[in-house]
């Protein structure tokens, strides 16, 4: 890794890519051919109605700054998680849902495949290496399940372009790589995933200081550091101009939300991979062996406290301690250490240090996606041990492989490679051990299923068995060496779409088509002017039963889960977002227990009319539905619009209201005709957030915070035309500062040109 190859693209390199590309389409054939898609976890309830709003905002002629459909009211465009701003998500408003789902994973898989080959490539390995490397960064289990959260995937696609650019801008100190060095940082921070932004980020600057200390040396980077320190200023700060629009206003958002002073380590730690998850490396499904439920076992593959990266990945990784080693290979070992303790959470100290001294680790949670720091060391020692198994003499081999012969007289010699042979037998003890103690293993690591277990241990002993002979066949020129290379590739990518293809669920497309599957529940509860509520056991309920997994989602919807309501333009009191607006979080956290009520007079003021709940009775409200959920309605819910006589203290005034907005798909602005026999404050129950603004009769007013939650403002006895605006304060200079910054790139871009016009 002196120096970056000059060509990256050789032509046996086309063959590869082509390689690459055909078996992204065997992976996901069955939603590219057989008309099937992903529909579980957060795909259908927060991404599919997150860019349904957003197109239908946006085709409309407006911007969506707000949504009214959740939380009381929430600044849809101020979360980056939505992905307004990230180029990428454009198939989202050209093509319906399903079919800009199946675009978005198969561009974005395309990415990733090509930009980590290109990225291997550049650390001088083989097309051959690089390309079995590609195919452990794109098909493990963990980038398999942020299929769930697909803007990850966005995020781990343009990683290694990030990589790449690093390493060639330190070498060559190139203008052209610098500036797109920081169009994919925007790039990167756009596509909306921040923990795996983070710890992209976290690794790339890990990476940076690695390479610029390998390039200059360690006396010379200390003569560079304050150049080296520039450097990294100016790229953050032209990354954070750039993309102002949205950290602009997703910083004003975190200010105003319960994330702003960090998060309890309890509650960063709640989903902390353990112990016994480590067995998912080495055995592929749940944490009881090879079977994989998809319907319950996404969540944990897709919070990184799961993850199977294939028995053929575990070979390659325990072979690449035999072979010499070159500090990119200890930093990779270090690296992948450190990243498992981090994603160990609360079960080691390591976790806490990080949350206690570093910056940025306060906001996080669910410490196993700081797997994704160690997606690139796993790719790089792949890589290096193919590269070392293709390369290596049998002289050099000897150094790991020094053959011992073992004769059963007059029956059969077996020969193995020892140090490999003896790893194998300490598998094979781990494995009697595990059946011999299975009652203290059950109790100790909660492992429930201990025949699972020993299917799991016999599938990894069977594939690792199986290498072992191939490489002694290999080096004994049993077979060839491209023979040995096919089969070595054959049983990596069957292991990890046998296994990985299984996580998310794959059901016929037409499950998003809201026509066809509207439930029953929509047309009860259809009110333009109320809201509803899921109880607490209905909230967090995410998996429901089915005869299939079709019927399953099915059910699922009945209950118009969380942030689904803006599909059907219903008002969700609740709903769900990891950011939450502090002050309305303290108002409706004590509202239920399980399925109880404990607080109705909140809910009469959150305007619920309509309550889903799994009780079969709840009183003083009459149920409207029965059967798996159950709705019941509530009486006594005051209007989205309302008067009272005080602003905390509800005392309702009787009042006359008609309103409207712009256009149907406008949800910033609002003009309201009041009628009132008496002087009050006229209340818009949407949450209290900077931006908006209210005029009485064409007059600006003062808005003010009722309720602790809601906006409202004072008007006197009579007939009123009252006006709602909502446009983020800052935005004008956030963008204008973003017109700027691009003018002074592509300033800088025409004359780079021009320049290379001239020397051409």
């Amino acid at each position: 890794m002196n120096a970056v190859k000059n060509n990256l693209l050789e032509k046996k390199d086309f063959v590869y890519l082509i390689l690459i590309l055909i078996f992204i389409i065997i992976f996901f054939n069955k939603i590219i051919f057989e008309g099937k898609n992903y529909f579980i976890g957060d795909i259908y309830s927060q991404f599919f109605p997150w860019k349904e709003f957003a197109k239908n905002s946006i085709q409309s002629g407006t911007l969506p700054f707000w949504d009214p459909f959740t939380f009381s009211g929430f600044p849809f465009l101020a979360d980056i998680q939505k992905g307004v701003f990230y180029p990428g998500g454009i198939f989202f408003f050209i093509f319906d849902f399903s079919s800009a789902l199946k675009i978005f994973i198969i561009v974005h898989f395309i990415i990733m495949g090509f930009s980590i080959f290109f990225f291997l490539k550049t650390l001088n390995f083989s097309s051959l290496a690089a390309f079995f490397g590609s195919f452990i960064y794109m098909f493990n289990t963990f980038t398999i399940s942020k299929i769930n959260f697909f803007n990850a995937i966005a995020t781990l696609a343009f990683f290694p372009v990030l990589l790449i650019l690093i390493l060639k801008f330190i070498l060559e100190k190139n203008f052209y790589n610098f500036i797109l060095l920081i169009l994919i940082l925007c790039i990167e921070f756009l596509s909306g995933h921040p923990p795996l932004f983070f710890y992209c980020m976290f690794f790339s600057f890990i990476y940076f200081i690695f390479i610029a200390l390998k390039i200059d040396g360690i006396k010379v980077f200390i003569k560079k550091f304050f150049q080296y320190f520039f450097y990294v200023v100016i790229i953050f700060s032209f990354f954070i101009l750039i993309t102002l629009p949205q950290t602009g206003l997703f910083w004003e958002l975190i200010n105003n939300s319960m994330r702003f002073n960090g998060i309890s380590y309890s509650e960063a730690t709640v989903d902390s991979l353990s112990f016994s998850s480590l067995l998912s490396f080495f055995m592929p499904g749940a944490l009881n062996g090879i079977n994989i439920n998809p319907l319950k076992d996404w969540l944990d593959f897709s919070l990184g406290i799961l993850n199977f990266f294939s028995v053929t990945f575990i070979f390659l990784f325990t072979i690449s301690f035999f072979f010499n080693k070159n500090k990119l290979i200890y930093f990779c070992y270090i690296i992948i250490f450190s990243s498992i303790l981090i994603a160990l959470g609360k079960n080691t100290p390591i976790h806490s240090w990080f949350f206690t001294f570093f910056p940025g680790f306060s906001f996080l949670r669910h410490p196993g996606l700081a797997i994704t720091i160690a997606l690139i060391p796993f790719s790089i020692i792949t890589a290096f041990s193919i590269d070392e198994l293709k390369e290596a003499s049998q002289r050099q081999l000897s150094s790991f492989n020094s053959f011992i012969s073992y004769r059963i007289p007059g029956y059969i010699e077996t020969r193995f490679a020892d140090k490999l042979f003896f790893i194998y037998i300490i598998f094979l003890i781990i494995c009697i051990l595990t059946i011999i103690n299975h009652k203290s293993i059950i109790k100790i690591y909660n492992i429930y299923n201990l025949k699972n277990l020993i299917w799991g241990f016999i599938f990894f002993i069977a594939i690792f068995g199986l290498h072992i002979s191939l490489l002694f066949f290999k080096e004994n020129l049993n077979i060839s060496k491209n023979f040995y290379f096919i089969v070595l590739f054959f049983i990596l990518f069957s292991e990890l779409f046998h296994f990985s293809s299984k996580i998310n669920p794959l059901i016929d497309s037409s499950i998003y088509n809201m026509e066809k599957n509207l439930p029953e529940t929509v047309n009860i509860i259809k009110s333009s002017s109320f809201k509803f509520i899921h109880t607490d056991m209905v909230q967090k309920k995410r998996i429901t039963k089915g005869d299939s997994i079709y019927n399953a989602q099915k059910n699922y919807l009945l209950s118009i889960p969380s942030n689904t309501a803006s599909l059907y333009k219903l008002y969700d009191a609740y709903g769900y977002n990891p950011i939450i607006l502090k002050d309305y979080l303290s108002f409706y956290s004590d509202i239920f227990s399980g399925d109880d009520i404990n607080n109705k007079e909140k809910i009469n003021l959150l305007n619920v009319k309509y309550i889903f709940s799994y009780k079969d009775e709840l009183l003083n409200y009459t149920k409207v539905h029965d059967g798996y959920i159950k709705i019941y309605k509530n009486p006594d819910a005051v209007p989205v619009f309302f008067m009272t006589e005080e602003k905390n203290k509800l005392k309702p005034i009787t009042v006359q209201t008609a309103w409207g907005r712009k256009n149907e798909n406008d949800f910033n602005y609002y003009k309201i005709d009041v009628k009132t026999p008496k002087s009050g404050y006229f209340i818009f129950s949407n949450n209290f957030y900077n931006g908006w603004r209210v005029f009485i009769d064409n007059q600006a007013a003062n808005i003010e915070k009722c309720f602790d939650i809601y906006m409202g403002v004072k008007i006197d006895s009579g007939n009123h035309t009252v006006i709602f605006k909502y446009y983020p304060e800052k935005f004008y200079i956030y963008t204008i500062i973003y017109y700027f910054i691009l003018l002074i790139f592509i300033c800088f871009a025409l004359f780079y040109l021009r320049d290379k016009i001239k020397n051409f």
